[in-house]
């Protein structure tokens, strides 16, 4: 008998708990998504661990209002465009997604902006696909602004008078926009 009871509060415990937990559980990453599965627009998941483990900083943007649109184009190539209006923040990305038939990733580098002579900033996207048992689709990540620094290092001779330049480009700060998406 006291086996039984046992047996019974452990196996409602760990109902209790899978079923919290069910919102997580439901989404599994998508594997092979192709351009045209992932094209369309997307809006805030409301899901429950949407930002779960970020914090809001200078550095650390949550952008629940994010609007996301994907258009396919051609050979697997997407563009991506987020908009999150309640922080002025508009991007536009253009790659290949994904990257290969085992991918569950969207990962595009690149957008360069030049501020002068001595520093730049390079834009990338990164995001998690995933796919839920009834079809829909939610993307998971951020939109980072790296901002680089360079440094001109003058090497000079014995006489010091300089003969050369070296160049060192330093990452000088990231500040990230993150999302949490499902398709529309």
């Amino acid at each position: 008998m006291k086996k039984s009871v046992l047996f019974v509060a452990f196996a409602t415990i760990v109902l209790a708990f899978a079923s919290c937990n069910k919102d997580k559980s439901d989404w599994k990453k998508f594997y092979g998504y192709t351009a045209n599965e992932i094209g369309g627009t997307y809006s805030y998941s409301n899901a429950s661990d949407a930002f779960k483990s970020l914090t809001e900083s200078e550095f650390c943007h949550l952008c629940p209002d994010a609007n996301i649109t994907i258009t396919p184009t051609d050979d697997n190539t997407i563009r991506f465009v987020m908009n999150s209006e309640e922080l002025d923040y508009y991007k536009l990305y253009m790659g290949k997604a994904p990257l290969n038939s085992h991918d569950f990733m969207i990962d595009i580098k690149g957008n360069t902006q030049t501020l002068s002579s001595l520093s730049f900033i390079v834009y990338n996207l990164s995001a998690r696909v995933y796919k839920n048992p009834e079809g829909k689709i939610r993307l998971e990540g951020n939109s980072a602004a790296n901002r680089y620094n360079i440094k001109q290092n003058i090497i000079y001779d014995s006489e010091h008078v300089p003969v050369d330049t070296i160049y060192d480009t330093i990452l000088y700060s990231t500040t990230r926009y993150y999302f949490d998406v499902i398709k529309d």
